[in-house]
């Protein structure tokens, strides 16, 4: 079995004529913890929106597990195994905490989305995935929140919550925008804990951070993006003595 699990390859998106991703090839291994880093445009969300489908590149391609995922919608992605968060936690503020972990689990072929909103899930498949929505939440400090409004919760339980609803689509792949920004140090370093353990879940781990502490934290492998390129990858201790990085963002 290949250790390559999330592939990009000559990957490239244009706006308005300006590359945001250029060229750009990254391979991610199994079980591994990979850091994308960068100032800001980068490139670092546009290409977790190419590799989620929320984005079709011009060129180049993307690949899970070695089948070809270029040109799949986010909901076919999601349901392979690659599962993500976003900056702005898009959560259904309005709706329980319990409720979001629920509508992340993946329903039954068939259902619809909508019949799992009207309760159309068999009383067997209806404890499954409580079951799991809670050992989810457990896992991430919330299991005495179930009950609270999503809206309700300060903005570093809410960013738990994302967690624990990316972690409830049983995906094997978890890309993460900026994880632990804007959060105090205390749920900063309970976040830190929690991905440092996903790995020996199964789990694979991409996310996007500024906070280089954490960076170097967690991190088995920093890829450095500046202006659409690719322009260091490798240990955090490799990255951060290469002259074009310090120049691009570490000075």
């Amino acid at each position: 079995m290949s250790q390559i699990i999330l592939e990009c390859r000559s990957l490239t998106k244009a706006f308005d004529g300006i590359r945001a991703v250029d060229n750009v090839w990254l391979a991610v291994e199994r079980q591994q913890i990979v850091a994308i880093i960068g100032p800001n445009g980068a490139g670092k969300t546009t290409l977790f929106n190419l590799c989620t489908g929320f984005l079709r590149p011009d060129s180049g391609f993307i690949r899970f597990k070695g089948q070809d995922i270029t040109r799949f919608a986010p909901n076919q992605i999601t349901l392979l195994g690659i599962a993500r968060t976003f900056q702005d936690l898009r959560l259904i503020r309005q709706m329980t905490v319990l409720e979001n972990v629920l509508l992340a689990i993946p329903h039954q072929a068939g259902e619809g989305f909508w019949g799992a909103i009207a309760g159309r899930r068999s009383a067997r498949e209806e404890r499954t995935n409580h079951k799991q929505a809670m050992e989810w939440l457990k896992f991430v400090g919330l299991e005495n929140k179930v009950s609270d409004l999503a809206g309700a919760l300060s903005y570093g339980q809410q960013k738990l919550l994302g967690l624990a609803c990316c972690l409830a689509t049983g995906a094997e792949v978890l890309m993460l925008d900026e994880p632990v920004a804007g959060v105090e140090p205390a749920t900063n370093d309970r976040i830190l804990d929690y991905l440092r353990h996903l790995p020996s879940l199964g789990k694979t781990v991409v996310f996007i951070e500024h906070n280089l502490s954490a960076v170097q934290t967690v991190a088995n492998s920093v890829v450095v993006m500046d202006e659409g390129k690719v322009i260091a990858e490798g240990s955090w201790e490799q990255v951060s003595q290469k002259a074009r990085v310090l120049e691009a963002y570490l000075a």
